[in-house]
């Protein structure tokens, strides 16, 4: 496992993170429109009609997003554990610090060299070795995974070959 795969491991949970705040924005912005939609009082029933049709519309994508939401927050609730534990097994004070405060906290490099009284380029160097030694733990996990599809792809190549 290379550092940028570690990063995008470790970046997951910002990543359903900023879903999260996409999707409730929104919400918020079609709740807005929602409110915005005013009836048309007429004598004909087909624009009430519509316009009951355009509000049932929008509540309904309301709900779905809302759904997609808790899906996402438990799934960033998961990942978050996850990452987290994998994290606290990293043994160097500095790495494990730096990592959490980079992939948990969502802070910058700068930020971090700035809270731990580091130069930036310490911050690179401790935050390039820890990488290394996530990829070193998640090993293990992602050659167990490569050989897991390997396998499922073998057999199914062969039993494709076995209905021809």
């Amino acid at each position: 496992m290379n550092s940028k795969q570690v990063k995008n491991y470790l970046l997951e949970i910002q990543r359903l993170d900023a879903l999260i705040r996409c999707k409730t924005a929104e919400i918020v912005r079609n709740r807005e429109l929602v409110l915005s939609i005013t009836p048309q009082l007429s004598s004909d029933p087909v624009t009430t009609s519509k316009n009951t049709d355009r509000i049932g519309g929008v509540v309904a994508k309301i709900v779905d997003m809302q759904n997609e939401i808790e899906i996402a927050v438990d799934r960033l609730f998961d990942v978050k554990e996850e990452r987290v534990a994998v994290i606290n097994k990293v043994q160097d004070p500095l790495q494990l610090e730096l990592l959490h405060k980079r992939y948990v906290q969502y802070k910058s490099l700068k930020e971090i060299a700035v809270e731990m009284k580091i130069s930036y380029d310490s911050a690179r160097s401790i935050h390039g070795q820890a990488l290394r030694v996530v990829a070193n733990i998640l090993e293990p996990r992602y050659n167990h995974k490569k050989s897991q599809i390997h396998t499922k792809s073998h057999n199914i190549s062969h039993s494709k070959g076995d209905i021809v």
